[in-house]
């Protein structure tokens, strides 16, 4: 399905049902610009599950990404294993785009003209710190409502 959000705005949830599966809710924002830094260190939100590339044919700077990817949350299974394997899969895939979110703001913070207010040889800059505090609050957040959706997920 294709939703153009330029029409209805930022952001945009949605919602997505099918037999079999949890009702499941993503919410899209605008891509993060200039870079991820600046977007955390505002304390914008993030769209995990969002491509951080534009639009196909959008300009570099469009807030529109290419595409959100909603995974549908099962919730019937037929054994605890298969319940555990099916929920491990989706987190694996959200943890691996929090950490790419995370180290693309690591890259971001080593660019020249960074702030280095509070930098010494153990820890980050300030602003880094605090960019990664808001990037860590999002991510657990998210991961706690995969988590419940994995507790309400029950067996045939």
């Amino acid at each position: 399905m294709s939703i153009d959000p330029r029409k209805l705005g930022f952001p945009v949830e949605i919602t997505c049902e099918a037999p079999g599966y949890l009702t499941t809710t993503e919410v899209l924002h605008p891509r993060p610009l200039p870079d991820v830094l600046t977007t955390a260190q505002a304390r914008q939100p993030f769209s995990p599950m969002a491509d951080p590339a534009p639009a196909a044919g959008a300009p570099p700077t469009s807030q529109v990404p290419f595409r959100l990817i909603v995974p549908l949350r099962g919730a019937l299974f037929e054994t605890a294993a298969d319940r555990a394997a099916f929920y491990e899969a989706l987190l694996n895939d959200r943890m691996a785009r929090w950490t790419a979110l995370q180290h693309q703001a690591e890259a971001d913070c080593s660019k020249p003209g960074t702030s280095r207010a509070g930098a010494s040889s153990t820890s980050p800059p300030e602003v880094c710190r605090r960019a990664y505090g808001w990037l860590r609050e999002l991510r657990d957040a998210d991961l706690r409502t995969l988590e419940i959706d994995r507790r309400r997920a029950t067996f045939r």
